[in-house]
């Protein structure tokens, strides 16, 4: 994400450009936070739970949902802005 914001700016010379497709990216973050530290959590700390590991299969669910819308309006930027005719 950081990559991509940072191409942004120097190609295109300002940042948060991309409408929706940054919006979902900054969306995404604090979700991808909770899962990595979750799982991280619950791989270091092994006990039986019920409520952590629901929550962190929901968040990675959601996550894969806005990575699909990711992957739909990057192609959507990609073909209007780099593959310009």
């Amino acid at each position: 994400m950081i990559i991509g914001a940072v191409i942004v700016r120097i190609s295109w010379g300002s940042w948060l450009v991309t409408g929706l497709h940054w919006e979902i990216a900054f969306l995404m973050v604090p979700l991808i936070l909770f899962g990595f530290c979750s799982g991280l959590y619950m791989n270091f700390r092994k006990k039986k739970r019920r409520v952590l590991p629901v929550l962190h299969g929901i968040n990675n669910f959601v996550i894969i949902l806005l990575f699909c819308c990711q992957l739909f309006t990057g192609i959507g930027i990609f073909k209007s802005f780099v593959l310009v005719y």
